[in-house]
């Protein structure tokens, strides 16, 4: 197994969890890309095929949600939480499909926000109905290849997300 970890900003982060992977004896590099545009997302798959030549596992893990209200929020932001937490998803899934085989997976990230709605949080809890719906799909598309997909749904984790939610 092989192990690249992609940060967009802060480099220490990964490079920690990268040597997590190398003590146990795994081949693990660090990318630098930004995932919310269609360039990023082509330099992180094209690191990743150079480095190893293959794809056996993709986790989008790539997100981030904004608190407020829909109307007077910043759109840039809005928006960028569609192009990060659905689009990226979307674009690294699609170039990473072709190298997955039987016995592959894709893990994609969303949260239990996607079960129901959620004032002042609304663009948030939608695009991560997308990554849940969009999973489920998609596992069922791939069932017959024996690639497994999986949304991840976890419930509020201690993690620098609230620090940039605006709670």
């Amino acid at each position: 197994c092989n192990v690249v970890v992609n940060y967009c900003h802060g480099a220490e982060p990964a490079e920690q969890t990268a040597a997590l992977y190398r003590a146990e004896g795994v081949q693990a590099v660090t990318v630098q890309a930004d995932v919310s545009t269609a360039e990023g997302c082509k330099a992180l798959f094209d690191a990743a095929a150079e480095a190893f030549g293959r794809v056996d596992v993709l986790v989008n893990n790539a997100g981030f949600g904004k608190c407020g209200d829909f109307f007077t929020s910043n759109r840039a932001s809005q928006m960028g939480m569609v192009d990060v937490n659905c689009r990226s998803l979307t674009r690294m899934t699609l170039l990473c499909l072709p190298f997955l085989r039987a016995g592959s997976r894709i893990v994609n990230l969303a949260s239990a926000s996607a079960f129901c709605p959620q004032p002042y949080f609304s663009v948030y809890a939608a695009t991560k109905s997308y990554v849940l719906s969009f999973s489920r799909s998609l596992g069922e598309e791939l069932r017959k290849k024996g690639i497994v997909v999986t949304a991840v749904c976890p419930g509020p984790v201690d993690t620098e997300f609230f620090n940039f939610s605006g709670k």
